[in-house]
């Protein structure tokens, strides 16, 4: 009887550490696929990504942010036409969101996209609001195409997030707070930045 026992609880122990790595392996290998019902991203998802090209879109001449776009996280806001005190007070926003990513600021770019060339008076105030910016101006037809079939689902004017590969793979209207995309951010570069170390 006593040997039984000891049987059922050894078999028991084992079971609790077989069975979750069994589990495991096979999640990963892809035998058992389970997705989750829900995320808790804030933005909205654009599934599929869509494809950017930075070099169909020019640097404004008065651009004193050399920084690349290939290889960084990107915010891309298109300037509303004209570009009014809220549109300003959105673009301050962005500046916030790139503060707030602290240690991971210099993974970040934020890029604001203008249809026309930007005039003296406009390029002053942007680069007033943060010298750090990239502005991107008269983009091909196939760089605005790209962004008007990731943001298909927007009503409002919408910010984008565009990862280091030039995937546009997230929209966030401009009525949102900028805080949900700090917030999702921050989780993106600290899942991308385990990713980079493994």
């Amino acid at each position: 009887m006593k040997a039984t026992q000891a049987r059922l609880a050894f078999l028991g122990i084992l079971a609790l550490f077989v069975i979750p790595l069994a589990l495991a392996w096979l999640m990963y290998s892809g035998t058992i696929e389970y997705r989750p019902g829900a995320t808790d991203n804030h933005g909205q998802l654009v599934e599929p990504p869509v494809p950017v090209d930075w070099s169909q879109a020019s640097r404004s001449p008065g651009d004193t942010a050399r920084a690349s776009l290939a290889g960084v996280w990107v915010a891309l806001y298109p300037l509303e036409q004209p570009c009014t005190e809220r549109c300003l007070e959105r673009v301050y926003q962005l500046r916030q969101v790139h503060r707030a990513a602290g240690r991971h600021a210099d993974r970040i770019r934020i890029a604001v996209l203008n249809a026309a060339p930007t005039e003296g008076s406009m390029r002053q105030k942007l680069e007033a609001i943060d010298d750090e910016l990239v502005l991107l101006e008269q983009p091909e037809t196939a760089f605005m195409s790209a962004i008007e079939r990731a943001g298909s689902d927007a009503i409002e004017p919408s910010v984008y997030l565009v990862d280091p590969l030039g995937n546009i793979m997230m929209t966030y209207e401009v009525n949102d707070s900028m805080s949900l995309l700090s917030k999702d951010l921050k989780k993106l570069l600290t899942w991308s930045k385990m990713d980079e170390s493994s």
